[in-house]
């Protein structure tokens, strides 16, 4: 499964959370993600006008970007979630367990504009 979606709107923080439960971490400050057991919040281009490209996927991904982030989420839904902050759903990914290894790439640490999100039943992806 592999999803490509372009972000246009204004919309500086992606979701990557259990279907069925937010669990949204404080976002304060201007740190790039932000992360709980069950969420990843990732700050992104859009707030600076620029289009995001966001690619989720559960397989390999080529060339996908810098690691920024490595998080096992809860998934007590079977279903992994990437979302906007008004949960407008990007992609989907049903993980069969109760939880997965979530890995985020980007292009740029602070703010991307390129967002790859890869999701894993184990660390070993």
């Amino acid at each position: 499964m592999k999803a490509h979606v372009r972000i246009t709107q204004f919309n500086p923080v992606v979701l990557v959370c259990d279907s069925g439960a937010l669990g949204l971490p404080p976002l304060v400050g201007k740190v790039p993600i932000q992360a709980t057991d069950t969420c990843i919040a990732i700050r992104n281009a859009t707030a600076n006008g620029l289009v995001t490209r966001l690619i989720v996927s559960d397989e390999f991904v080529a060339r996908p970007g810098e690691l920024v982030c490595t998080r096992r989420i809860a998934t007590p839904s079977g279903v992994l979630v990437v979302t906007s902050v008004l949960l407008e759903t990007f992609a989907s990914v049903l993980t069969r367990r109760s939880d997965c290894v979530v890995r985020v790439y980007t292009n740029d640490p602070l703010v991307p504009d390129r967002v790859v999100v890869i999701v894993g039943e184990h660390s070993g992806l």
